[in-house]
């Protein structure tokens, strides 16, 4: 190809923007610094036998930028979650289930202690009318904190402590509510609109399917930047690049120079049997304040047999914030949680997190920590371009 467009960084964001210039006629130079493309999507084999994502990440197939791809849910062979969750409190397991996805689980909902009957109400009521709310408008919709918000709308402190919290803890990745409302209401409505899902074979192949749709790009792996200017891309060995023009990664960082970000510690164990049955996402609803605390727990292998190829359970235990609780510690919660199974729980990995994502607070932007803000990023950086010739 001629003198191309270079992006700098094969993650979401620069995938993204390659795709929306090929769409234009145009052909991209991709240099990526690390051996795979996907950036924190990323996913490996270990002992030829368990997939292990960078910790614990999901598709949320209702976001904007994935539904401009058509068939994305064959082409990854997603498989989805249940809509709900597990909570596990002081009084044993019980179940939130959303009883449209659901219907046998209706009664057990209805019936949980989890919260007063105004909860449950409420509870429908919110998703009627994030759904009945342009999803452009969501984001500015409302002011304030999350945990602000919740308590001006009417839930008792039991379930935005037993639920709303740890729940949300695990995507906002702040353990006190301060994300902003609007943020809040904008994942209410893509959850209420489509179940969590992760490709059957691990979260990397989505850049890995983004990647084989580019026809006219190159995408140049272990390739690492020292600087870049406008017509150009200085390599770190020294060698130039001419480019039309550049997307730098700095172009598709996000607005505001967030100041805090999120930080997440997951752990990844191998066992004879799963701790529960079904597609559930388990909740540490216990009361605790304590820094080091497990926040929830996904078995992988109950949602798709490919992450444990030898028919065991691989599972996946998160704690939100810098930690530095051990993977022993981690059982000990979880025996508490589960039973004497986690004794049987073997290590594989851990993934310590320290900047996964920058927090959203105070906000009210489109720009959000999150699959939908990176390809969103990229795409208008691309847009910039084109909007110069």
């Amino acid at each position: 190809m001629g003198t191309p467009i270079v992006i700098v960084g094969a993650g979401l964001s620069g995938l993204s923007a390659a795709l929306e210039l090929e769409a234009a006629g145009e052909s991209c130079l991709i240099l990526e610094s690390q051996s795979h493309v996907g950036g924190k999507l990323e996913t490996s084999l270990v002992e030829d036998a368990y997939r292990l994502d960078r910790g614990f990440q999901v598709l949320l197939p209702a976001y904007p930028e994935l539904q401009k791809f058509r068939n994305l849910e064959t082409e990854l062979n997603l498989k989805k979650f249940n809509s709900g969750a597990r909570l596990e409190t002081e009084a044993g397991s019980m179940l939130l289930a959303n009883p449209l996805e659901h219907p046998k689980h209706l009664l057990t909902t209805a019936l949980g202690s989890y919260g007063t009957l105004k909860d449950k109400l409420l509870v429908l009521k919110l998703q009627a009318e994030v759904r009945s709310t342009d999803i452009n408008l969501l984001l500015s919709s409302a002011r304030g904190t999350t945990k602000q918000f919740l308590a001006d709308y009417g839930f008792s402190e039991k379930i935005i402590e037993g639920f709303w919290r740890p729940f949300f803890a695990g995507i906002f990745l702040e353990s006190n509510l301060e994300t902003a409302a609007g943020f809040f209401k904008y994942l209410t409505r893509i959850f209420a609109s489509s179940r969590v899902a992760v490709p059957a074979r691990g979260i990397q192949e989505l850049p890995l399917w983004m990647a084989r749709q580019l026809t006219k790009s190159e995408i140049r792996l272990s390739t690492r930047v020292r600087s870049t200017s406008q017509f150009s891309v200085e390599l770190e060995d020294g060698s130039k690049i001419p480019a039309q023009s550049v997307i730098s990664e700095t172009a598709m960082a996000g607005q505001g120079g967030p100041t805090k970000f999120g930080a997440v510690t997951s752990f990844w164990f191998s066992a004879p049997e799963p701790p529960f049955d079904g597609a559930w996402l388990s909740l540490n609803s216990r009361p605790s304040k304590k820094s080091g605390s497990l926040n929830h727990v996904a078995v992988l292998s109950n949602v798709s047999r490919d992450y444990a190829l030898k028919g065991d359970a691989l599972i996946c235990a998160s704690l939100v914030g810098p930690t530095p609780t051990s993977s022993d510690a981690v059982k000990l919660q979880a025996e508490q949680l589960y039973g004497k199974t986690a004794q049987t729980w073997r290590l594989l990995r851990e993934d310590r997190i320290p900047d996964a994502f920058p927090l959203y607070l105070g906000r009210t932007d489109p720009d959000t920590p999150s699959q939908q803000g990176s390809m969103l990023r990229g795409r208008l950086a691309a847009r910039e371009i084109l909007s110069r010739r």
